[in-house]
């Protein structure tokens, strides 16, 4: 979630030219790992709801087998799935590192604030000239945290929430990720 939304970040807020150490110590990035640890969510939401009114819904298993993950939510929301419900769509592709790189640098150049017409034709002349960059026979690059103690800190919070989760019921036990010691 973070990786995805530090990604989106870069090409379209306020020429946002941050490493992600630098975007995640930010505002938004402190946001964002915030609403990241579902453990502490989830004890503030169950404080209003009961647990049976509450759900997750797994980003990997949308990856992994959309009909199954789409088949959990209608069955949530208790409503029928439309008939023709294009599961394989991908409308939202992510841009490739040396892309993100190239648009993080030209957003230090950025003139125009906002979301006026003057900055929306800025944003595409940066996309189109990041966008040379992309190998089309190369595979995404793979996103990598880093090597510091700040980036494991984080993983290791993240483990021991994904744990409390499934010590309350919340996740079953097989999405349990093994604890950081």
């Amino acid at each position: 979630m973070l990786e995805s939304r530090y990604k989106f970040c870069i090409p379209y807020y306020e020429g946002c030219h941050y490493e992600f150490r630098d975007w995640l110590v930010s505002g938004q990035g402190m946001d964002y790992l915030s609403i990241s640890m579902y453990a502490s969510m989830y004890k503030a939401i169950n404080a209003f709801f009961p647990k049976e009114n509450i759900h997750f819904l797994f980003f990997e298993d949308l990856k992994h087998d959309p009909r199954k993950f789409y088949d959990g939510l209608y069955k949530i929301l208790e409503i029928s799935q439309p008939d023709s419900l294009d599961l394989w769509r991908h409308s939202n592709p992510s841009l490739s590192e040396p892309e993100l790189r190239a648009i993080k640098k030209l957003n230090r150049f950025k003139i125009f604030r906002g979301d006026s017409r003057l900055a929306r034709l800025e944003m595409k002349l940066f996309m189109k000239l990041a966008s040379r960059l992309r190998d089309p026979m190369k595979q995404e690059d793979e996103f990598r945290w880093g090597t510091s103690n700040f980036h494991e800190n984080i993983e290791r919070d993240f483990r021991i929430e994904n744990a409390e989760m499934c010590k309350s019921g919340v996740f079953p036990e097989a999405r349990a990720v093994q604890q950081i010691v």
